[in-house]
């Protein structure tokens, strides 16, 4: 009886080559099953190609079910290229089913770019929804930068009603920037009514100063007396900012005459924000000198909060020089917290470079934690280029554990090139595991 072991050893002895006729006529005369571990071992010792054309061959005759798992081994050993023609070919004659997950890894190993247009025809063929949270994992991967108008088109083909929290979402990935233009043009389009509640809410993440004009605009369709009581209350759910102009015009209806002692205890009751600006014209007619030892009582008695923009001001009328050494003194009278945005203008006007060194003091004294996020901010404004070696000194004193997601990104950002050499090297520092999926 012809088996495999000793045809193998005929094959020897006889020099007979094995091929895919004399092979299918050994599975007539011999009842060998064309499996795919025998077929495999048949690729080793026969040299037979596996293309798509004999593989199709081989699932009509042998009834080996064309999977994903073993399909991707099809293509370590026989070099098949998976494009996204004969992969939907695949997707006729085996049922694979192009889900997320499949079709990312579709893109690793077939160099399928993934945007709006394919994704589409994606979505046509394999009913994957387009939701907010897949959307966004295209954001990744595909480039697709969303804007207002093809948002506008996501909510036409994908149904992603847009209301206050997911247009708030839209507002972190997407850079779109809430005015009062286009807040109302949402207004028409997501039903989203203008109260004074969601308003306040309007204030918080898209920065609509609310000043006197709109809100004003605001009592129109809102329906909010503008009197002393609900003025102080306005102050206070509002946010409006009691400058001196607007204050005095309330002067003319309420009699509050400004004088020292009743501007402290109009701050008190009123709630009026002392800035530099007003204060200036206060120092006009009260005498107060801002110098640095002065101001630090104004600090206390005053409720001046030293900010970065009103201490830009101080220092042209006041002399301090602001360094790193001396900013650190500012941090610890003034409150002043050294985040990544406001360390930026620091950087313009107090020169100090971000480099890889001074960010490592600048991240004891001033608790910046280095993420992979802040530190990409850190190589748009600092051009510190993130190469692997000073990413393992970030990985030191930064604890940014490297896994294969972010290095994934780390590609995409620096252009490091994932060769095997330096793939094993994150294998030794980064602990990533070389698996056959990854």
């Amino acid at each position: 009886m012809l088996t495999l072991r000793n045809y193998q050893q005929l094959n020897q002895h006889a020099g007979v080559m094995l091929t895919l006729r004399n092979y299918q006529q050994l599975n007539q005369h011999a009842g060998v099953m064309l499996t795919l571990r025998n077929y495999q071992q048949l690729n080793q010792h026969a040299g037979v190609m596996l293309t798509l054309r004999n593989y199709q061959q081989l699932n009509q005759h042998a009834g080996v079910m064309l999977t994903l798992r073993n399909y991707q081994q099809l293509n370590q050993h026989a070099g098949v290229m998976l494009t996204l023609r004969n992969y939907q070919q695949l997707n006729q004659h085996a049922g694979v089913m192009l889900t997320l997950r499949n079709y990312q890894q579709l893109n690793q190993h077939a160099g399928v770019m993934l945007t709006l247009r394919n994704y589409q025809q994606l979505n046509q063929h394999a009913g994957v929804m387009l939701t907010l949270r897949n959307y966004q994992q295209l954001n990744q991967h595909a480039g697709v930068m969303l804007t207002l108008r093809n948002y506008q088109q996501l909510n036409q083909h994908a149904r992603v009603m847009l209301t206050l929290k997911n247009y708030q979402q839209l507002n972190q990935h997407a850079g779109v920037m809430l005015t009062l233009r286009n807040y109302q043009q949402l207004n028409q389009h997501a039903g989203v009514m203008l109260t004074l509640r969601n308003y306040q809410q309007l204030n918080q993440h898209a920065g609509v100063m609310l000043t006197l004009r709109n809100y004003q605009q605001l009592n129109q369709h809102a329906g909010v007396m503008l009197t002393l009581r609900n003025y102080q209350q306005l102050n206070q759910h509002a946010g409006v900012m009691l400058t001196l102009r607007n204050y005095q015009q309330l002067n003319q209806h309420a009699g509050v005459m400004l004088t020292l002692r009743n501007y402290q205890q109009l701050n008190q009751h009123a709630g009026v924000m002392l800035t530099l600006r007003n204060y200036q014209q206060l120092n006009q007619h009260a005498g107060v000198m801002l110098t640095l030892r002065n101001y630090q009582p104004l600090n206390q008695h005053a409720g001046v909060m030293l900010t970065l923009r009103n201490y830009q001001p101080l220092n042209q009328h006041a002399g301090v020089m602001l360094t790193l050494r001396n900013y650190q003194p500012l941090n610890q009278h003034a409150g002043v917290m050294l985040t990544l945005r406001n360390y930026q203008p620091l950087n313009q006007h107090a020169g100090v470079m971000l480099t890889l060194r001074n960010y490592q003091p600048l991240n004891q004294h001033a608790g910046v934690m280095l993420t992979l996020r802040n530190y990409q901010q850190l190589n748009q404004h600092a051009g510190v280029m993130l190469t692997l070696r000073n990413y393992q000194q970030l990985n030191q004193h930064a604890r940014v554990m490297l896994t294969l997601r972010n290095y994934q990104q780390l590609n995409q950002y620096a252009r490091v090139m994932l060769t095997l050499r330096n793939y094993q090297q994150l294998n030794q520092h980064a602990r990533v595991m070389l698996t056959l999926r990854n």
